[in-house]
């Protein structure tokens, strides 16, 4: 992915966050991920020694010193730069014996600014550098919001959504909601969906929202702060009145949604007017039920590269996959939230921010593209305020190498996964659950364009098979969001923008046509959770190319 967008000819490339992750070799990640052996250093990140060492290990990657070298790149971090599931005061990962949490931000924040290009002060390194200047630099450290311009088409806007002002999510965080669904369903002999209605598990169950929506609602939590939102205000304001044409947004989330529903999908699909649909459907409903039956056979076809050796091999549900899927078909049928570090868990939090979006001048129709990263995965949907109005459309990226949400469901089938995800969501039009890759996207005064490419990874060095997995398009101060042809694919660079989401390993020569003939598009790279997004954008007589990640690679990705 690094690579061929070192090649893209990018005028900048914006990454989102997890450039790296804190992980050490006892973490519990599945070794079979890893595209190479062996991490730097050893053990987890905490000292600033550590997070130096991990940034070089990742710099050791040619593609991406290669991409470095080749355009400027505009960033913000979202945890992993400093631990898992992290909040102004500190981690889910971060114990009591791995010393205060303070120091280990401003250590890891530091060695991040030392290996990314920011807009920060000069590092003091002198040994006889006096506290004051030790703290004032310290201060300096945590990178605010930041605004970009580019003429009078685009406006965009960095948010900072984990160190500033983000309020802890551990009181109910998402693995206490999957552990508490389970051991639920557990303490009544794990009974198949038929059997739940009227009983003291349903119950149970409903308690269990109403606890996790309690916590979700909260209005004292926050993720950006009052101070970012009057700025965020502020700027929306500046841009009506200045005449700019589009407003973007740069944060490191998915944006709320219900939980998948799977009976749903199978419900709609069945009424389908397509019978290829109803197919699906019937098709669906028997994997559900094997799923909740031990000893039942399934096909193993994960997208994964590392299960390539395994796909088409016949499996036997294990009681932990049985009581898996029985708690994701009671996280939907019930709603009960459970992605609570991300904007599900900071409602009120997310009804400031898009009413700020929807605010002055900015209501009457949608003018705002929000993107995002954080789950590894794709989406694309519409954006509302508090009152219901549409104010602007999500983008969300796939990851480039790390898996998604498939990883934890590998028994299930993507297509099922995704028709589960927007089966409840209406305002969700597309989801891509198992695809790895990055996306183009093309800015120009009278639309928005984004193709989303899915990349075969492979291995390192290795070529990869690309393929366009859908493409969308926002007119300019339209509610709609169309889905196109993705025979369009080849006009998007021509055209004017590009957007790259996800890490790629690789390129195909569909993946080559893209960019061609560019060379008066300026361009970017966003990346963000090891993904990379790549986008163009029309600027003043010219095209801006640009691209971002957001999604995920573990440092044994790279």
């Amino acid at each position: 992915a690094y690579g061929k967008a070192a090649r893209e000819q990018l005028d900048f490339w914006l990454h989102l966050g997890d450039f790296i992750y804190e992980d050490g070799l006892s973490e519990p990640a599945d070794p079979r991920h890893a595209a190479r052996d062996g991490i730097d250093p050893p053990h987890e990140t905490i000292t600033l020694e550590d997070y130096r060492r991990r940034y070089a290990l990742y710099r050791t990657d040619e593609d991406l010193q290669a991409l470095s070298a080749s355009a400027p790149s505009i960033s913000m971090w979202d945890d992993h730069e400093v631990a898992n599931d992290a909040w102004m005061g500190g981690s889910l990962n971060h114990q009591a014996d791995e010393g205060n949490f303070s120091a280990r931000r401003t250590a890891a924040i530091r060695a991040y600014h030392e290996w990314l290009p920011t807009m920060v002060g000069a590092v003091p390194s002198n040994a006889s550098e006096t506290a004051a200047t030790v703290a004032s630099f310290n201060e300096g450290l945590r990178i605010r919001w930041r605004e970009f311009h580019f003429g009078d088409l685009a406006m965009l806007l960095m948010l900072e959504t984990r160190l500033h002002a983000r309020t802890t999510q551990q009181g109910l965080t998402d693995e206490m909601v999957r552990q508490r669904l389970a051991k639920t369903i557990s303490e009544f002999g794990s009974p198949p969906p038929d059997r739940w209605n009227g009983t003291e598990l349903e119950k149970r169950l409903l308690a269990l929202k109403r606890e996790a929506e309690a916590e979700a609602t909260r209005p004292e939590k926050r993720i950006l702060g009052e101070e970012q939102l009057q700025w965020v205000r502020g700027k929306f304001r500046e841009a009506y009145a200045s005449g700019v044409r589009w407003r973007l947004i740069g944060q490191q989330l998915k944006q709320p949604a219900a939980p998948p529903d799977y009976e749903a999908a199978v419900r709609l699909a069945a009424a389908s007017d397509s019978s290829r649909t109803r197919s699906a459907a019937a098709m669906w409903q028997a994997v559900l039920h094997n799923s909740t039956t031990v000893g039942a056979s399934y096909v193993f076809d994960s997208p994964m590269p590392y299960a390539k050796a395994m796909r088409g091999m016949r499996l036997n549900i294990t009681e932990a996959q049985r009581l898996s899927t029985l708690s994701l078909l009671a996280a939907g049928r019930y709603k009960i939230p459970s992605r609570l570090d991300g904007w599900d868990g900071y409602v009120a939090e997310r009804g400031r921010l898009l009413n700020a979006v929807g605010g002055e001048g900015a209501g009457d129709a949608p003018k705002t593209i929000v993107y995002g990263g954080d789950s590894h995965n794709a989406w694309v949907g519409r954006l509302r305020d508090t009152h219901g109005r549409i104010v602007a459309h999500e983008f969300d990226t796939m990851s480039v190498s790390a898996p998604g949400f498939e990883f934890y469901t590998d028994w299930l089938p993507t297509d099922l996964d995704a028709a589960a995800w927007t089966a409840p969501n209406p305002d969700l039009d597309w989801a891509d659950i198992g695809h790895r890759g990055f996306t183009l996207v093309e800015l120009s005064q009278a639309s928005h364009r984004v193709a989303y490419i899915g990349v075969d990874s492979g291995e390192p060095g290795s070529r990869a098979a690309v393929r366009c997995l859908a493409m969308f398009a926002s007119p300019f101060g339209q509610e709609e969001l169309r889905r196109c042809s993705c025979s369009r694919i080849g006009e998007v660079s021509q055209a004017i923008a590009a957007v790259g989401l996800g890490e790629l390993r690789g390129s195909t020569s569909r993946e080559e046509a893209v960019g061609a003939g560019a060379a008066r598009s300026v361009s970017w790279w966003l990346i963000a959770a090891g993904c990379v997004l790549g986008c163009l954008l029309g600027c003043l007589l010219r095209p801006l190319l640009y691209a971002w990640t957001a999604g995920g690679a573990k440092e044994r990705d790279d």
